[in-house]
């Protein structure tokens, strides 16, 4: 009699174990089992604005959300692109980042500026002072090349010379 209760135990134990599985989705290594895992990142990050004449940064801390480690620097420079305060000049709202890219630490920046993008001499100083304490905050970067359009350009608006690479302790 033992033997059969433990039978009967077992089966009910693979039966049940067999029951809880049917209904769930299940991955299969796919793009649209993957997307099922994929959780978004976040991070505390550092971006700067010009105060309201413009003539000195003033630093803020913003959350950022992205999808792999890949993203998480277009993340930041987006963040960049809109004040969260009023008093707060953004100086990136006339600029597009079409790409960021770390490798073999060396931020390779893609961006296109717009008419509205552009700013005199001092403006443009402020503008690159901001994007290099943007992206070196992450100790991973040492150098920063900034391209325009996809291509190295003398000067980010026409004001200033904009070196390649930027070096961190530059």
């Amino acid at each position: 009699m033992p033997k059969l209760w433990t039978k009967l135990a077992v089966f009910l134990l693979v039966a049940s174990v067999a029951a809880a599985g049917c209904g769930k989705p299940q991955t299969d290594g796919t793009a649209a089992g993957s997307a099922l895992q994929e959780r978004p990142m976040e991070a505390a990050i550092k971006i700067y604005f010009g105060n309201e004449q413009g003539q000195q940064l003033v630093e803020r801390t913003a959350r950022i959300t992205y999808n792999n480690a890949g993203d998480k620097y277009l993340a930041t420079l987006n963040a960049l692109r809109s004040s969260p305060d009023p008093m707060l000049v953004p100086l990136f709202s006339g600029i597009t980042f079409r790409s960021a890219e770390l490798k073999e630490r060396q931020l390779t920046v893609d961006l296109s500026v717009s008419k509205d993008g552009q700013w005199g001499a001092p403006g443009e100083e402020l503008t690159l002072q901001a994007l290099k304490r943007t992206v070196f905050q992450f100790p991973e970067v040492d150098r920063l090349v900034v391209l325009v359009d996809g291509r190295k350009v003398e000067s980010l608006m026409g004001h200033v010379d904009l070196p390649y690479p930027i070096y961190r302790n530059g």
